[in-house]
């Protein structure tokens, strides 16, 4: 099981090198860790759901900044995130 670690941003600058880097990965089972996001755009979030299609994801930790962009692009579902903190509304 390889594991992903994901940097603060996660934006348009930054999915040509994280692809690069992780388009080697296919039907694989990969742990990403999202602790560290901080800021998403439409872009990252194209990566995450490209890499969700082609491997198993399982999430680490949680991402405000990550959730929060998923859910306001309806895309929480389809990569499959777990839902907010405890304790958190």
């Amino acid at each position: 099981m390889e594991r992903i670690s994901l940097p603060q941003r996660l934006t348009v600058a930054q999915t040509p090198e994280l692809w690069d880097s992780w388009k080697g990965f296919q039907k694989q089972e990969l742990v990403v860790d999202v602790k560290d996001v901080h800021q998403v755009d439409v872009a990252g979030l194209q990566l995450l759901l490209k890499l969700k299609l082609a491997n198993q994801l399982t999430w680490e930790a949680h991402s405000d900044a990550l959730y929060q962009a998923a859910s306001l692009a309806g895309v929480e579902a389809m990569l499959a995130l777990p839902g907010q903190q405890e304790g958190q509304s």
